[in-house]
């Protein structure tokens, strides 16, 4: 008998990240992936919808304030003034 072939595992760059029910497409920023994550977490800490909406909407402009001046939108080049 000839022996079966073992499927092959995605490479990690197309890998999707699954989390609790859901998948993070693979060309997801960190910074996208981050923002989901706390909008889960004001979610489960009962914070209002307007509130969330408004955390992530200045978020939202950092990110685009940041792009557009040239600097980096990866939250682990973040540092402290």
């Amino acid at each position: 008998m000839g022996a079966a072939s073992k499927p092959t595992k995605p490479t990690p760059s197309a890998r999707s990240t699954r989390t609790k029910g859901s998948v993070t497409p693979p060309d997801t920023t960190a910074a996208e992936q981050l923002a989901r994550s706390w909008e889960r977490h004001l979610r489960a800490a009962g914070r209002s919808p307007r509130t969330i909406d408004s955390y992530l909407e200045t978020l939202r402009n950092y990110v685009a304030w940041a792009a557009d001046t040239g600097r980096s939108t990866d939250p682990l080049d973040l540092t402290r003034a």
